[in-house]
């Protein structure tokens, strides 16, 4: 019995080695080599961006939730271009779960947060919440009231049925706006 259970915590040990290193080496071969893009991406964010108005983050996390990381983690993917193409939709799931983990570990919220208000699709021929506030409100982030800034919150979550549907970007909008005066 005993004999049993040290090969079971050996071949344990040595799975959860073998998973490090290979996130290690992931780490290392895929994630690592992209890191200047990444840190462009972050660098053409404008300052309300870098820096956003409070009432800004306070709707981008109503909006996004406990999701942000995971927005982060597609728009990089989709902006440089970096999907391996796996073969099978296991196969895309795990690299989207590594790459995941990556953005977790190596950019801080707040770069997470930079690169989500720079690089979201908010329209047609849109991205960023700056230019979004400045073609849609031809005003700076700061200065946009909070059903302006809601406004702007709620396109990234359907951009193209939000073009279509003022009556429904209506909606999303008055939901952010209850969820920040609910505390949630």
């Amino acid at each position: 019995m005993r004999l049993s259970l040290k090969i079971s915590s050996w071949a344990i040990a040595i799975v959860v080695m073998l998973l490090s290193v290979s996130f290690a080496i992931y780490d290392i071969f895929c994630f690592q080599p992209h890191r200047g893009e990444i840190t462009r991406l972050i660098q053409v964010a404008t300052t309300e961006e870098s820096e956003p108005p409070a009432l800004i983050v306070q709707l981008v996390r109503a909006s996004a939730g406990e999701n942000l990381d995971w927005l982060v983690t597609r728009l990089i993917i989709d902006n440089l271009n970096i999907s391996h193409k796996p073969e099978s939709l296991v196969g895309w799931h795990i690299e989207s779960f590594l790459w995941l983990q990556l953005v977790r570990i190596r950019l801080t919220e707040q770069e997470q947060l930079t690169l989500y208000l720079a690089q979201v699709h908010t329209g047609k021929d849109l991205k960023g919440f700056s230019s979004t506030a400045q073609v849609i409100f031809n005003k700076p982030l700061s200065a946009l009231s909070p059903q302006e800034a809601a406004t702007i919150a709620a396109l990234p979550h359907a951009p193209s049925i939000f073009a279509k549907s003022s009556e429904r970007l209506a909606k999303r909008r008055e939901y952010l706006l209850s969820k920040l005066e609910n505390g949630s």
